[in-house]
């Protein structure tokens, strides 16, 4: 009978509150009763068909009606959703329908606030310069992302001709450090080798000289000796004349 269905979600949220105040406390209740003639009454099927009968033309003029205002000034149609409310709360009949025309209402008048609230729709004028852009951008950061890479490809390569030139540099210097010690090496073995036969050439010579003057030394004490004998015998020789 209350039609929750056709409710709106904010009074749809009342229900169970509602439910629960009627099954409250009767003691702490205090009940109105009224008792209207047409509750009362029996029904009559033949008022009830003509009554929603008129209601049913009388909103499908209307929506007809108001269709066409809509149609030429758009900014119209929640006046004449609110009319429509209106004049279907005047029926008795429609009673179990104003629900279902709030919610309607209430969410169509929400959907026209959210495309108030919505961007404008885009210009294809304005979309197509935007895209040409984007394209254009999008060329100019591949180009540049090429030239980078190209940079980058030109660096590492120098980066490696310069490696490659230092390891020869250092190569071409090691062997001529290993090269310069060789000579060394080899100098300071025939400065040996020329000490060494020096050496052997002055302790030849020593012995030689050393030879020379015993020799010389031997000789003279010869002499000596020869003239000493000689000297000895000529006195003899004048007395024995």
């Amino acid at each position: 009978m209350a039609n929750v269905e056709g409710m709106t979600p904010e009074d749809q949220q009342l229900v169970v509150p509602a439910l629960q105040l009627l099954k409250g406390n009767e003691q702490a209740m205090e009940w109105r009763v009224t008792i209207q003639a047409d509750a009362m009454a029996m029904i009559d099927y033949n008022q009830q068909k003509t009554e929603r009968t008129e209601f049913l033309t009388s909103v499908a003029t209307f929506l007809q009606s108001s269709s066409t205002v809509g149609q030429g000034a758009p900014e119209l149609i929640p006046l004449m959703l609110r009319m429509l409310q209106f004049g279907v709360a005047g029926f008795r009949i429609s009673k179990d329908l104003e629900g279902t025309f709030d919610k309607y209402i209430k969410d169509f008048e929400t959907g026209i606030e959210e495309q108030k609230a919505a961007p404008p729709e885009p210009d294809p004028e304005m979309e197509k310069l935007k895209m040409e852009q984007q394209m254009a951008e999008a060329e100019s950061a591949r180009k540049q992302q090429e030239s980078q890479a190209e940079l980058a490809a030109d660096a590492q390569r120098l980066q490696m001709e310069q490696q490659a030139e230092a390891a020869r540099l250092q190569m071409e210097q090691q062997a001529k450090a290993q090269e310069m010690q060789q000579q060394q090496m080899q100098f300071m073995m025939e400065m040996r080798q020329s000490m060494q036969m020096f050496m052997q050439e002055m302790q030849q010579m020593r012995e030689e000289f050393a030879l020379k003057q015993q020799m010389d030394a031997e000789k003279n004490a010869a002499a000596v000796e020869a003239a000493r004998a000689k000297a000895a015998a000529a006195p003899k020789e004048t007395a024995n004349g």
